[in-house]
């Protein structure tokens, strides 16, 4: 029929040929069951997933467990010593969960897989355990052996089992002695219970997450490997209770680029370019700096021989380390160049202060005299002002107490005195106690100006008398007494600095000029160029020479290093910005600390000082650990691990006297049609006549 059909077709045709073969068909039993049972064995999920090629069931969650709380040692039986891991394992397990078990060689597979068909009889479930290869079987048999329960396992390696061998187990475990359950099973199990709790305290604390992600365990385990950094900045500790997650992370992420530019710079805190704040870069802001220095260093230069050239004036003998003293003396040039009265004598007294402060005392009265002597020359002759006021003051209250007709003749006489001194012949009665009370102020302040003229008039010359212009040259000499003061910095060189200027002013200001005002002009002009160069320098870069102690050359000598290294400007403005961005967020501190601390690897140096931060903010916080006693600690370890191996040990007798509960009795005959009657026949007959097989159907 075959051929038939095809023999129209092309190419085609029917071969007649037999093939001969050895089959095995040891594996037929096996494959005999799975085909005959195949809707059962679809009624498991996973098999029947298997089976598709497609995930038949809706996967469980992950459930978290609390080993601690959540298991009692009476609950979970552990016959092996297991960690969380292995325990976790176990626990799923005993939850009715599939997963799978990975791990490398050594990690404790075989062992967690004991501890599972352990727990698993131990909560009166059946295993049954395969496994691809015999070696994987034979550890996990041993094991069992080990912990006491090989009688309670029986052994059907492959179908090359021999059943004498499977017999001699099935004796093996009829003939097992029962044992009754350990007294103290359950008090030790809370025992155990309790101390691990006080331990999983320690845990919990030190692997509770705080708001800034990390736990104490990751702050100490971090701090561990960042330990040797020679770094010794450290936070604040209030710095701890608000550093969140984000905020680290925003510090994190600034400090690995300051790690990153301070590479480039290869040095921070001795950078030739180190006093520049300069962030923002370009080649024009550059050449201004090159540009700059180069004329700040000319005029450095050119003000150190300027100033010894005005220290000739005052004997060759100041000294000028600091900008505020070349200000002062910058000052001082401008006041003798403006100064139109400077008497010489008045600059040598031993005691300028006090002379210039009883000169400014005396003013006051020639005021007040010359303002007397002005008034009453508006109507009396000079004259008047030298009659005897006292005497006619007298008389004149003595009238005021005679009658009427003797009054009136002693007032006349006296008003007629006045009259005869008065321009324009005429006197007002009423003024006349007035009148004679100005003269008698006028005589008396005359007096006293005359008392002090002997010794000041010859100091001061043609100014005495012209008070308004003495008032200000007393003022401009107490300036320039103090400016000396503070440029000798030492009373008897300051006595010499002003005896040197006093003499160069001796033959007055027009002179003194006439000299030297060239020399105090280039002086002052060059320091106010100068101050101009240092504020655009200031204001571009912020750097600030004014607190240098020898303040021309140490100014030169940085000038010439900035100078020098400007092609550098880029990587520093680099290191700057990045600066600048870690002081906005709160890393002022740290910033200040690598400025004036060499330190090459700038992450580690943070993470070490973040790290401790926290750890001290969260042991203090919390006062378990703050009271945490390492040899307590040590010796609660010991009797914890102490006792985990004595209820490891509890825990095998517990299972065995479980077990070993549910085997039958066998010490009595059973009914011959009863499983325990059939195997005890077949016991004593070796099986004979009997496969393995039909004895497990039976």
């Amino acid at each position: 029929t075959i051929r038939k059909g095809i023999m129209n077709q092309k190419r085609w045709d029917v071969e007649e040929q037999t093939i001969l073969g050895i089959f095995s068909f040891s594996k037929f039993i096996m494959w005999n069951d799975i085909h005959n049972n195949a809707d059962k064995l679809c009624r498991n999920q996973i098999v029947k997933s298997l089976i598709t090629g497609m995930i038949e069931w809706e996967a469980e969650e992950d459930t978290d467990f609390n080993l601690d709380k959540d298991f009692k040692p009476s609950e979970v039986a552990l016959p092996i010593s297991a960690d969380s891991f292995q325990m976790e394992a176990v626990c799923n397990a005993g939850a009715g969960k599939s997963f799978i078990l990975h791990g490398p060689p050594g990690t404790g597979k075989s062992q967690t897989i004991t501890n599972i068909i352990a727990d698993a009889l131990y909560n009166g479930k059946k295993v049954l355990f395969v496994a691809e290869k015999m070696a994987a079987l034979s550890v996990v048999q041993k094991r069992l052996a080990d912990i006491g329960i090989a009688p309670f396992c029986l052994e059907l390696h492959s179908n090359k089992s021999k059943k004498t061998t499977v017999l001699e187990q099935l004796k093996a475990t009829t003939e097992i002695a029962r044992k009754s359950s350990p007294d103290n099973f359950e008090s030790e199990s809370d025992r155990l219970h309790l101390l691990r709790n006080e331990l999983s305290g320690y845990v919990e604390l030190l692997h509770k997450k705080h708001q800034s992600g990390l736990s104490l365990y990751d702050a100490f385990y971090n701090y561990c490997n960042v330990a040797e950094n020679t770094s010794t900045f450290e936070f604040q500790d209030n710095i701890a209770p608000e550093l969140s997650m984000q905020k680290l992370t925003q510090w994190r992420d600034i400090v690995e680029q300051m790690q990153v530019a301070a590479d480039l710079c290869q040095t921070i805190v001795r950078h030739p370019l180190r006093e520049l704040e300069i962030s923002d870069y370009s080649q024009g802001t550059k050449s201004e700096l090159r540009d700059l220095f180069t004329q700040q260093i000319v005029l450095l230069s050119k003000i150190k021989s300027s100033t010894q050239s005005v220290a000739h004036l005052f004997g060759g003998s100041i000294n000028c380390p600091t900008f505020a003293i070349h200000y002062d003396l910058c000052e001082l040039c401008k006041l003798l160049i403006t100064g139109k009265y400077i008497p010489s004598s008045l600059l040598k007294v031993n005691n300028v202060n006090d002379t210039i402060t009883q000169i400014l005392d005396i003013i006051p009265h020639g005021v007040e005299r010359d303002r007397i002597k002005g008034e009453l020359g508006t109507q009396f002759s000079q004259a008047i002002l030298g009659i005897n006021a006292d005497k006619l003051l007298v008389e004149w209250n003595v009238s005021q107490t005679k009658w009427f007709l003797p009054k009136l003749l002693s007032q006349n006489k006296i008003a007629k005195t006045l009259r005869g001194y008065s321009l324009n012949g005429q006197i007002d009665k009423r003024k006349v106690i007035q009148t004679l009370l100005d003269i008698i102020q006028y005589q008396a302040e005359k007096q006293f100006i005359e008392n002090k003229s002997t010794y000041y008039a010859d100091l001061v010359g043609i100014l005495w008398e012209d008070w308004q212009i003495l008032e200000q040259t007393c003022g401009t000499v107490l300036t320039i007494y103090e400016m000396i003061i503070r440029l000798a910095s030492d009373v008897s060189l300051g006595i010499q600095l002003r005896t040197s200027l006093a003499d160069n002013l001796s033959l007055g200001v027009d002179t003194f000029l006439t000299l030297h005002k060239e020399k105090l002009s280039t002086y002052i002009n060059t320091f106010n160029e100068l101050s101009d160069i240092n504020t655009a320098l200031a204001r571009k870069t912020g750097i600030s020479t004014e607190s240098y102690d020898n303040w021309i050359d140490i100014n030169i000598s940085v000038s010439e290093r900035l100078l020098s290294n400007i092609e550098l400007l880029r990587d520093w403005c680099n290191w700057n910005q990045i600066k600048q961005q870690a002081k906005m967020v709160g890393l002022e501190p740290f910033v200040h600390y690598l400025a004036s601390n060499e330190v090459k690897q700038v992450v580690g140096a943070f993470d070490k000082a973040v790290y401790k931060s926290i750890i001290n903010f969260e042991v203090d916080s919390e006062p378990t650990l703050a009271n945490f006693n390492g040899k307590i600690f040590e010796d609660k370890i010991r009797k914890f691990k102490e006792l985990t191996l004595q209820f490891e040990k509890l825990t095998r007798e517990e299972l065995f006297a479980k077990l070993a509960a549910n085997i039958p009795s066998f010490v009595k005959e059973a009914s011959q049609s009863s499983e325990v009657g059939i195997l005890q026949r077949n016991i004593r007959n070796n099986g004979r006549g009997v496969s393995i097989r039909k004895l497990f159907d039976t």
